[in-house]
Order: C-alpha cells, then sequence, then structure tokens
C-alpha cells in the first residue's frame, strides 16, 4: 500500500464537515496534518471554536491528534475573479 497523502483540511466545522474529519482521521488513504478554519455557515470565531471541541472529542475517541489554525475572518477579495 502507497505511503498516506498528507493533507490539510479547510472547514468551517458543522456536523457535515465533522464527519468528513472523522472519515479522514481513519482513511488509510490519508494522514491529516492539519484543521484550519475559515468563515462560511459561521464566523470564523465560531468555526474555529467548534474545530477545537472537535480536535478534543477526535483525541478522546480515536486517540489521534491534528492542529488546528485559524485563518482568515473575511474574503481576501472582494469580487469573483473568472480565468
Amino acid at each position: 500500500m502507497a505511503e498516506p497523502k498528507k493533507i490539510i483540511i479547510d472547514t468551517d466545522p458543522g456536523i457535515d464537515d465533522a464527519m468528513a474529519i472523522f472519515l479522514a482521521l481513519e482513511s488509510p488513504e490519508v494522514e491529516v496534518i492539519g484543521l484550519t478554519t475559515i468563515y462560511g455557515n459561521v464566523p470564523t470565531s465560531v468555526a474555529t471554536r467548534n474545530s477545537l471541541h472537535l480536535v478534543n472529542s477526535i483525541l478522546l475517541l480515536l486517540s489521534q491528534c491534528c492542529n488546528c489554525y485559524l485563518c482568515v475572518s473575511a474574503a481576501i477579495i472582494s469580487h469573483s475573479i473568472w480565468i
């Protein structure tokens, strides 16, 4: 079997993202090396809090750990760019 692909998951964790993160952590095909939080359905501060709760739950349930990083709280570009 090939080496697991190292990934970083950019998330605004709600239940759907939480399930995807749990599945990724249990997958032999990927190694989750970190989570980054971004605004989306919730503000970045709430997304970061949710991510930290999720990481603590993962540590307790799966005995695995990954880093969690706060990212930007607003769009970097205020208009769409189409190539």
